[in-house]
């Protein structure tokens, strides 16, 4: 088995590795504005992800003023959303050949227990569900929301699972190609790639079988991985309906 979440576990005890969660200069000013917002141990120019940002290019940033241009904003925003509305129609499912594509929703719960030699143990506690949405031969996707429901980790572990703060999100689960198994899930953001990104979270090699042929077909996977010094309990329960 293997989850995002360890990575990053890992970083906030040893050293660097890639987070799962928010950059720097993912939201304006952050590449300008003295602080190390990912917590990664470099900020603004000296941050990797600013390095294409006008404040470190030496370009001259847009406008932000909103007292002179409240017009051409709400043009702007009403074309952001209507093209957003676009990105996001359901694609067709009917090519798909896999049984899987015959559901129609989806509904999990996520916990994470977190246990760090000499700092004690923490957990995080998840909610999601979705309506079918995108589907291939080894993999359906449905749309819906992603949010935490309760936390006692302290500040330092507070994020290290990704989770949208308006509460939505895709869920995406990966297929075997001969079996009626589930190998792989995906919690994201992109409503058309699950696969790469840092807004994303996963539990791969999980090989959890399924009765398609239950009113209510539904899985469970339960796992311990990690080292003498950090170690990481997953609970996932799923439930698909028909």
């Amino acid at each position: 088995m293997r989850s995002a979440l360890l990575l990053v576990a890992f970083a906030a005890c040893k050293g660097p590795v890639v987070d799962t969660g928010p950059f720097e200069g993912d939201d304006p000013g952050e590449c300008s504005d003295q602080a190390d917002n990912d917590r990664d141990g470099a900020f603004d120019c000296d941050d990797r992800d600013c390095e294409n940002s006008p404040a470190c290019t030496g370009e001259v940033e847009a406008d932000t003023d909103t007292d002179a241009d409240t017009d051409a904003d709400a043009d702007a925003d009403a074309d952001a959303d209507a093209d957003a509305d676009a990105d996001t129609d359901p694609i067709d499912t009917s090519a798909c050949q896999n049984d899987l594509c015959n559901l129609t929703s989806v509904t999990l719960n996520y916990s994470f227990t977190l246990t760090v030699a000499g700092l004690g143990t923490c957990t995080q506690s998840f909610v999601g569900s979705g309506q079918l949405y995108a589907a291939q031969d080894d993999w359906v996707r449905f749309e819906g929301i992603w949010q935490r429901t309760a936390s006692n980790c302290a500040a330092q572990f507070d994020d290290i699972i990704w989770f949208e703060p308006s509460g939505l999100g895709y869920h995406t689960f990966e297929m075997h190609p001969n079996r009626v198994e589930v190998l792989e899930w995906y919690a994201h953001r992109s409503s058309t790639d699950h696969t790469s990104g840092n807004l994303r979270f996963y539990i791969t090699e999980m090989y959890e079988g399924i009765d398609l042929a239950a009113a209510s077909p539904a899985f469970s996977h339960e796992v311990t991985d990690g080292d003498p010094f950090t170690q990481g309990h997953h609970t996932l329960n799923v439930v698909f309906n028909p």
